[in-house]
């Protein structure tokens, strides 16, 4: 192997499985000590963004210190949990190549040209049809549209990603022609609405830049 992600409970077991694979030769060995219960969002954010990067080609080290940045960025939790071994080890060095693609050669029509670039639709998403239906109103009728709530955890990304999909249903039977659909995640305070509008307007100003929008003052949020 030439890289290991020990993950225990137990320090001393992650501690012990650790030592027994550096004694066995891997060069690479990432341990983390996880709460004894099943949701440990700091070791998900961790590994989330440390699998992305080394995917795309990033060296161990450098994926260590992305998956590290995530955890002191998704929550309140130290990262000293998270440790890359062995400490004197040369780290700078990939798993996967990250072989640049020339190009994406892809020209669909219809429908399906959004369908293989929005995230999948959200699961358990039960009880919202009035709003995901009120939503896509105000999509089709208005140039701008926000969803800005006060409070984290009340599905605000788990609507959009509905809205999304719910055009697409719609697609051959709407009257306003829809040419592009970007599904942009991003992380800005939900206590923040000054940082909620800053990020819109920056938005907006460059889909004007690309002329995927015309250049009109925004309208009142829906």
């Amino acid at each position: 192997f030439r890289f290991v992600f020990v993950s225990q409970v137990s320090d001393e077991n992650t501690s012990f499985a650790a030592q027994s694979f550096l004694k066995a030769g891997v060069p690479h060995v990432v341990c983390c000590n996880k709460k004894p219960h099943d949701m440990d969002h700091a070791a998900l954010a961790f590994m989330r963004a440390f699998y992305i990067a080394l995917g795309r080609g990033q060296t161990v080290k450098i994926s260590f210190e992305i998956g590290c940045q995530a955890v002191s960025t998704a929550s309140n939790q130290p990262v000293d949990k998270f440790k890359l071994l062995p400490e004197d080890g040369d780290h700078n060095r990939a798993i996967f190549r990250g072989n640049k693609i020339p190009g994406w050669q892809m020209n669909p029509t219809g429908a399906s040209k959004f369908e293989c670039l929005l995230p999948s639709r959200p699961e358990h998403f039960l009880g919202r049809e009035v709003d995901t239906y009120s939503v896509v109103e105000y999509v089709l009728s208005r140039r701008f549209v926000s969803l800005i709530a006060c409070v984290s955890g009340i599905g605000r990304s788990s609507l959009a990603k509905m809205v999304c999909h719910s055009i697409v249903d719609r697609f051959s039977t709407m009257s306003v022609t829809i040419s592009q659909i970007f599904y942009i995640p991003c992380a800005v305070s939900v206590h923040s609405t000054a940082n909620d509008n800053s990020f819109m307007h920056a938005l907006y100003k460059q889909l004007i830049q690309a002329e995927i929008v015309t250049d009109q003052s925004v309208e009142d949020s829906g």
